[in-house]
């Protein structure tokens, strides 16, 4: 299964590697174990990593809200909603993900480099 995020990201569960075991030393290369990526999601608070990248956040009920840092914004349109670690901009840009897209868009990196920044192991 290749994911949204291009080649480099590319999720496969342990039984779909192994049925690619005559390249092995290429796959293993390329794919970040699905439960490697769920691990460090689950080690990165998005509202922290957001805020580490100057985003002033104002909680709003259960959500948090900002000026989004990807459009010119003068009214608070990133929402990020902690309790699911998702954001999403209802202004101009109308970009969203999770912790490794907001990284990805914020540093302009690949999903590998995203990976690596917020402390996964190199696959």
């Amino acid at each position: 299964m290749i994911s949204e995020y291009g080649i480099f990201a590319i999720v496969l569960n342990r039984k779909a590697r192994l049925a690619f075991s005559g390249r092995k030393n290429f796959w293993s290369r390329l794919v970040i174990d699905k439960a490697e990526i769920e691990r460090v999601k689950r080690a990165n608070d998005l509202v922290t990593i957001i805020r580490s990248r100057g985003v002033k956040l104002v909680r709003k009920g259960k959500q948090f809200v900002g000026l989004c840092p990807f459009h010119l914004d003068h009214e608070p349109s990133l929402i990020v909603d902690p309790a699911k670690q998702l954001w999403n901009c209802l202004g101009a840009c109308k970009e969203g993900g999770d912790v490794y897209r907001f990284v990805m868009k914020a540093d302009s990196v690949d999903f590998r480099e995203a990976h690596r920044r917020l402390g996964g192991i190199e696959a």
